[in-house]
């Protein structure tokens, strides 16, 4: 199975695997930006848009995005890339990718650097048991893609100060669950009762606007919040909270 990885790799061209996203959410989320300062100059929005409360959000391949402008780097080509933006003061990511997934990577041999070392500014990552996007492969216990436990790994490889990461202990919390796409609870592939959903993203919304309300509008209640145990005790232990 090795093999095979190895192959698909290594003989694919580039062009012919890179997912278009990786490279376009972080570029888009520049060029918004970009836009909310041309329209903060001059029109009927000048000097209405608060620029220095700024904050990036994502999941999944948002998530990626999210994180790149925060400043983790990638690799898609051989080149490491850091396509950081400075203008965003606090960035989610629910459900982001670990190394080895979409260009993210970790430490090796010698090779002393990783995707999230420059991962300065404020930061809430979020997932949970049941977070996986990891497709079997026919080597039995093997699998490709992100593992729940992979996608915890940004957080742990990030420098400490303003880290948050949320993880729900539940293997009912499927990968869209972290979108908040509640609806999906009642699809027969999942069948997770839908009282337990609105519950979770109840938790998950409440992380997010405590998190976004203390490192954006400078809460300082918010920051007590999120300095608590709260939502430990709210979930009843279900939700594992982490800070660094």
């Amino acid at each position: 199975m090795r093999c095979a990885r190895r192959l698909h790799c290594r003989w694919i061209p580039t062009c012919d695997v890179f997912k278009y996203l990786n490279w376009d959410r972080p570029n888009d989320i520049a060029a918004v930006i970009n836009e909310l300062e041309r329209m903060n100059a001059a029109g009927e929005f000048r000097g209405r848009i608060d620029l220095a409360r700024i904050a990036v959000g994502g999941h999944s391949a948002g998530a990626g995005g999210a994180l790149a402008v925060a400043g983790a780097l990638r690799n898609f080509t051989g080149t490491v890339l850091d396509m950081r933006d400075p203008r965003p003061v606090a960035f989610l990511a629910f459900s982001p990718q670990g190394p080895g997934s979409e260009g993210f990577f970790d430490t090796d041999f010698n090779r002393p650097q990783h995707s999230w070392s420059n991962i300065e500014r404020p930061v809430l990552i979020g997932t949970g048991d049941g977070d996986s996007t990891c497709d079997r492969l026919p080597e039995p216990g093997s699998c490709f893609g992100d593992s729940p436990y992979i996608r915890r790994i940004s957080f742990e490889r990030m420098q400490g100060g303003n880290k948050y990461h949320i993880y729900l202990k539940d293997a009912d919390t499927f990968h869209t669950l972290f979108e908040l796409r509640t609806a999906e609870c009642s699809d027969p592939s999942k069948n997770v009762d839908q009282a337990k959903c609105d519950e979770i993203a109840r938790w998950l919304t409440s992380t997010a606007l405590a998190f976004f309300d203390a490192h954006v509008r400078g809460d300082a209640l918010a920051a007590q919040w999120l300095a608590s145990d709260s939502i430990t005790i709210a979930s009843a232990g279900v939700a594992q909270w982490l800070r660094r």
